[in-house]
């Protein structure tokens, strides 16, 4: 009796150490640290082998950290135990198996959904955009318009079951005769959201990831990634060869008494991962006690001044990149910048000349994040529309509103240039010359600083966003982002089923083409 007692006992201990570590996953997942949070799922599914639940969210929270390949694992295994009943789940492992180009196991994993589940049109519409990556447009277009029978409303799972049916020809497809009013309807805006998260290319990693941007940007031959990249290293890395030249480096900012570096963990979300610093040896140390021994690699930059400012505080300018990869012209891309914008403030005022040391830490005044601004003040409405600015609003940025928007527009041509190739490179079986043809928005975070002592004013690339946040929590939000979304699929609609460089126009509502 004893030694079952015991047994028992140990069991229960188990669990409540399973459970408690898989809460505190949870939460930890919930704020946005991921890196944290793997720590906890492990413990979980250590302590508990045969719970499925472990395992998955320990899958999901890779996944967050771009580790695909030990995401799919984890996943696949939490799956096994479960059976495959978990329907939800299979989505996710199937949509991270298309990050890595596994197109085989996509379509495998779709089988074990029944078709007429509620999610059998979204494994269908998986499984139909990784049949076209691979070359099947017969099987791409019988998924799709199983996708499409589940929802006939659905304009598109419609579109994307004509385009594979034109089998690279024109595509017949027809799309709603009132544009406006169809992008006035939240259902519908969310189902064409689906392609935005679910149907872009995995070499957009490249660009996603901070530190793989920054390596990208400083190896590009084609341009001068000075020109609008901050000056930057790799921590830990770069950190001996940033701390010799760092004198060098902050030569000839201003006395202003703001930081000088940021360093930002790489796969770093709503402001998270991000601080500020005096010195190189000050954003080191930060890294080492954050993280410990196994640091993760960050970037540390240098802190972009003198910033222009608006209502006194410091902001940052999200714009938007549209992308048509495997597009029918020369080099199989097309990309258009989207001249509207949003102009996202600091939730402090940036205090000229206060001490560097006394900057340190106050993130307030320095992360233009929106999602970091709702949490730490959302009474305050600190997003504004690029479009209602007036000229006299950015002090220090001569040129108004037209240099703005040739500015971004140099900046978006710069990082296409220089990603151009990774963006494109085949990824396991995902060859981006077969990928259906949808419209992909990404983000672009934008910083400007002022004209000063002999420094022109100039736009500098902040980071670029994969899955940029559609949420329209401001009215201005809704409007650009609406406006963005519906000239990217209009284009698309009108002027994108016949092939040649003709067919795609230099400009189309708020779109202008820089590639």
């Amino acid at each position: 009796g004893g030694v079952a007692a015991d047994s028992d006992a140990t069991a229960e201990a188990q669990e409540r150490a399973a459970v408690e570590a898989f809460q505190a996953g949870e939460a930890l997942l919930g704020s946005g640290d991921a890196g944290k949070a793997v720590a906890c799922f492990m413990r979980a599914a250590s302590a508990l082998p045969g719970w499925p639940d472990a395992w998955l969210r320990l899958g999901v929270s890779l996944h967050h950290l771009r580790r695909y390949e030990q995401a799919c694992s984890a996943m696949r295994h939490g799956l096994q135990v479960c059976a495959w009943e978990e329907l939800p789940a299979i989505l996710t492992y199937m949509d991270t198996l298309r990050e890595i180009g596994r197109l085989s196991d996509v379509l495998a994993a779709a089988e074990r959904v029944p078709p007429a589940s509620p999610f059998g049109h979204f494994a269908a519409l998986l499984a139909g955009w990784a049949a076209h990556a691979a070359g099947d447009a017969a099987a791409a277009e019988r998924w799709f318009a199983g996708a499409a029978a589940a929802e006939p409303g659905n304009p598109l799972y419609t579109y994307l079951r004509a385009r594979a049916a034109a089998r690279g020809g024109p595509c017949d497809f027809t799309p709603p005769a009132d544009l406006q009013a169809t992008f006035e309807d939240d259902a519908v805006l969310a189902k064409l959201h689906r392609a935005q998260h679910h149907l872009d290319v995995p070499g957009l990693r490249a660009v996603n990831d901070k530190v793989s941007l920054h390596r990208l940007l400083t190896a590009a031959e084609v341009l001068d990634g000075a020109a609008f990249w901050p000056r930057g290293y790799v921590l830990p890395g770069d950190l001996a060869r940033a701390e010799a030249e760092e004198e060098e480096a902050v030569s000839g900012l201003p006395a202003s008494g703001l930081p000088r570096w940021v360093r930002k963990s790489r796969n770093g979300m709503g402001g998270l991962g991000v601080t500020v610093h005096s010195s190189v040896a000050g954003a080191a140390k930060a890294g080492q006690q954050e993280r410990g021994p196994e640091e993760e690699e960050s970037l540390l930059q240098a802190y972009v001044q003198p910033p222009v400012l608006l209502e006194g505080r410091k902001f940052s300018l999200r714009t938007f990149l549209v992308l048509y990869v495997g597009a029918p012209t020369p080099g199989g891309l097309a990309g258009y910048v989207a001249h509207e914008g949003l102009a996202l403030m600091a939730t402090q005022p940036l205090v000229a000349g206060v001490g560097a040391e006394e900057q340190d830490g106050a993130l307030g005044a320095h992360v233009t994040n929106q999602s970091a601004a709702q949490q730490a003040t959302p009474e305050e409405d600190l997003t504004r529309d690029v479009a209602t600015l007036p000229d006299s609003a950015l002090a220090g940025w001569p040129g108004g509103a037209d240099a703005l928007w040739r500015a971004i527009e140099a900046v978006a041509a710069g990082l296409l240039a220089a990603g151009r190739a990774s963006i494109l490179e085949p990824v396991g079986e995902f060859v981006p010359e077969q990928t259906v043809l949808v419209p992909k928005v990404l983000g672009l975070d934008v910083l400007l600083s002022a004209e000063s002592a002999g420094q022109p004013a100039r736009a500098w690339l902040l980071e670029v966003n994969r899955h940029p946040s559609l949420g329209e929590r401001y009215a201005c939000a809704r409007r650009v982002k609406r406006r963005v979304v519906m000239d990217a699929w209009r284009l698309l609609w009108e002027h994108g089923g016949s092939s040649g460089e003709a067919a795609w126009p230099a400009t189309c509502g708020c779109l202008r083409r820089i590639a």
